[in-house]
């Protein structure tokens, strides 16, 4: 019997659009790797667990066998099936911040709509690169492009990103009052000018851990009236935004499928800094860290617990435009879809329980010659959260009640997972304020 076995060979089947080097590189297996006999299993379970995470594919299946010449040989069999990751679209989207607010304070008004077109493509040249290419026009006008270069300098390790946006707005929030935003239009004259340009540089290594950092340059502006109304927008009434993002990411994940994980533990801790490259004061500085487990109870319970939470390092006023600039403004207090919860610290407790109710799969047919079969598979769960909040807020908290209280909620919903990078849910939450309601929302890990 051979206590190690030598790779002799690699079958790559399934793969229609994503290169075979590249699954290679991502289960870290080459010819000519040496593997224990005994930990062929293990190796085998592990290649399978790297590429399930990947949204390339829906279902992986690896195999192996073992055959004898002048030493032990093994020929590993990965067979994968592919997602359909090409999405060119029509839009027609709401300009407000969630549909929740669309449809209750804005009353589903069809003039918040931006129309336009949309292609993403999560792996345009089979090298798991993305790209998006954005244009619309209606309530807001907004150009939009960015690309993702995986295996910069053909290493595993490295990525690179960039991106420019160009967008105007006639109507603009200007402040928040009882939680909600202040809105001032003009139908003649653009109310702000956004143009951002962003490069993403990150590294990945061989464990669980992701690092990057990201630079950002904003030039905005606002009309001079609108700065001298409302002093607190950019601060100190100026109409102009010109300010440096960095930020500093690190992310371990040993999650199993990263939008919908059944076992594993995501921590990140992320460094936001805002600073004028040639003004003194008004630079910023946040620390923000995240904490999820997975664990599953059995086949179809499994229970999600996650802590976020965010600190301002330097205790300076933000202009009311830095709460829009910042990754975590993003997070979402299940029950609060309505408001708008702002502050330089806080924290965020949610509890979730997840029952699957069922599955299903279905491969349709090949729309493109080098695109892979439109396929979906796809997961019901009933869910069930208790999420509680606190936002520390000193500076605009007058007019905002829901800022340095606790807030709290319980919440009940299905979420429908699509190819492991879509999901959809809809909720119906209660929150403190024993003010209850259907929610929507739509998340994606590509």
């Amino acid at each position: 019997m051979c206590p190690i076995l030598q790779v002799e060979k690699i079958n790559i089947i399934g793969n229609e659009k994503t290169r075979s080097w590249v699954i290679e590189k991502e289960c870290d297996l080459h010819l000519g790797d040496t593997i224990s006999i005994n930990r062929i299993g293990n190796k085998l379970e592990d290649i399978k667990f790297k590429l399930s995470r990947l949204v390339n594919f829906s279902n992986v299946a690896v195999k192996y066998k073992i055959y004898f010449e002048d030493k032990c040989l093994v020929i590993i069999d990965i067979i994968v099936d592919e997602n359909w990751l090409l999405f060119p679209s029509i839009i027609a989207e709401i300009a407000d911040p969630n549909i929740n607010i669309w449809w209750v304070d804005q009353r589903h008004s069809f003039k918040r709509i931006n129309y336009g077109i949309k292609i993403l493509h999560y792996n345009l040249t089979g090298r798991r690169d993305k790209l998006k290419i954005k244009f619309h026009t209606g309530y807001t006008d907004k150009y939009e492009i960015s690309y993702d270069f995986p295996y910069f300098f053909n290493n595993k390790n490295f990525n690179l990103s960039l991106g420019l946006l160009y967008s105007s707005y006639k109507e603009i929030d200007v402040k928040t009052l009882a939680n909600k935003f202040v809105f001032i239009q003009n139908d003649h004259d653009n109310l702000l000018i956004r143009r951002e340009f962003n490069l993403k540089y990150y590294y990945r290594d061989e464990t669980n851990w992701t690092h990057s950092l990201e630079v950002r340059l904003y030039h905005n502006k606002i009309k001079e009236s609108l700065a001298h109304l409302y002093p607190e927008y950019f601060l100190a009434s100026k109409y102009k935004f010109d300010k440096f993002k960095i930020d500093l990411n690190s992310i371990y994940s040993s999650f199993d499928i990263g939008i919908r994980p059944q076992r594993g533990f995501k921590f990140k801790t992320t460094i936001e800094t805002i600073v004028a490259p040639f003004e003194k004061g008004n630079n910023y500085i946040f620390f923000s860290q995240e904490f999820i487990n997975a664990k599953a109870v059995n086949r179809k319970v499994s229970l999600l617990s996650r802590i976020n939470c965010q600190e301002s390092l330097n205790r300076i006023k933000p202009a009311y435009y830095i709460y829009r600039t910042l990754d975590n403004s993003r997070h979402i207090v299940p029950g609060y879809e309505y408001y708008i919860i702002n502050g330089t610290d806080y924290v965020l407790v949610d509890q979730a329980v997840r029952i699957f109710i069922l599955d299903y799969k279905k491969s349709f047919f090949k729309l493109l010659a080098k695109e892979p079969r439109i396929k979906i598979k796809s997961e019901l769960d009933l869910r069930f959260n208790f999420t509680g909040a606190y936002f520390n807020e000193p500076y605009y908290y007058q007019t905002n009640s829901l800022t340095n209280k606790l807030i709290y909620s319980v919440t009940c919903g299905l979420d429908l997972t699509i190819n492991n990078g879509i999901m959809l849910q809809m909720n119906y939450s209660l929150n403190h304020l024993a003010k209850g309601g259907f929610f929507v929302h739509l998340n994606s890990a590509l």
